[in-house]
């Protein structure tokens, strides 16, 4: 058994530094929407494309419609934005979690306008 040295420098994984913050986002989305695997849908944004969000505070309404699981079928969400248009989300990740095999689509539903 080889002895692992202790106070290590540690060296950040490029990009590692923004994952608090995408952690955080998905713990408020979570309590915005509870029960709509919105932590899900902040990682997948995190680690795949924001689409036609320009900030977290844009979205007015997330409503799971299917549940997604790691290397199983994909999540999909119906997003509604500040501009009142309709988008679905469709977003998938390997046994590893939200990372580099990691991935979110998004298609307009429709513009609802008021």
């Amino acid at each position: 058994m080889t002895d692992i040295p202790e106070n290590l420098p540690v060296i950040p994984l490029p990009g590692s530094e923004n994952w608090r913050d995408a952690y955080e986002w998905g713990q408020a989305m979570g309590r915005q929407f509870p029960g709509q695997d919105a932590h899900d849908f902040a990682m997948a944004c995190h680690y795949g494309d924001f689409g036609p969000m320009h900030s977290g505070e844009s979205i007015l309404g997330l409503v799971l419609i299917q549940q997604g699981y790691h290397d199983g079928p994909d999540w999909i969400w119906e997003v509604t934005l500040q501009d009142n248009e309709v988008w679905h989300a469709r977003g998938w990740c390997d046994y590893t979690g939200w990372d580099c095999q990691s991935g979110l689509d998004w298609s307009r539903v429709s513009d609802v306008r008021v």
